[in-house]
């Protein structure tokens, strides 16, 4: 028996920040809930400051139908 849901939905998450420089940016993130329950799955905020590269990482996850239990290791080949 499964415990994941059959289906996710992944969001793009986006916050204001700022560096201990005082400098202000944009970063990206994702966010990733079961469908239809809505239940938060795993979220990874700050990812980038490109709005494109996180764009197109959720667009991989979603057309290659990555289960959710292997985002944690896929966010972070992303970031290194």
């Amino acid at each position: 028996m499964s415990l994941e849901p059959a289906h996710t939905q992944i969001e793009l998450l986006c916050q204001d920040y700022t560096t201990e420089d005082g400098e202000s940016y944009t970063g990206y993130g994702l966010a990733v809930y079961s469908v239809p329950e809505h239940q938060p799955l795993f979220a990874a905020a700050d990812l980038s400051p490109s709005r494109q590269d996180v764009q197109a990482l959720i667009r991989m996850l979603q057309e290659n139908d990555v289960s959710a239990v292997h985002f944690a290791d896929i966010v972070d080949d992303f970031l290194t």
